[in-house]
C-alpha cells in the first residue's frame, strides 16, 4: 500500500466509486487530509482506522 493515497486509489482498494469515498471524508465518516488544490490524501492508518471502526478486513490479496 502507498504511504499516501488519494480518492481513486482509496476507491479501487475498497471497491467503491471515488466520489463514495470523497463524501466519506467530507462527512466525516472517513478521515483524511484535504489538500487544497490537490483533493484529499489519506495514510494507510487512516484507511485502517475506517476498516477496523466497520470491521471490515480486506481480503488477503490486498494487504502488502
Amino acid at each position: 500500500m502507498k504511504e499516501v493515497m488519494d480518492t481513486e486509489d482509496v476507491a479501487e482498494l475498497l471497491k467503491v466509486k471515488p466520489v463514495t469515498v470523497r463524501r466519506w471524508l467530507a462527512s466525516g465518516v472517513m478521515s483524511g487530509a484535504k489538500i487544497p488544490g490537490a483533493g484529499w490524501r489519506l495514510t494507510p492508518s487512516d484507511i485502517e482506522a475506517w476498516l477496523n471502526k466497520h470491521r471490515i478486513h480486506p481480503h488477503p490479496e490486498t494487504q502488502s
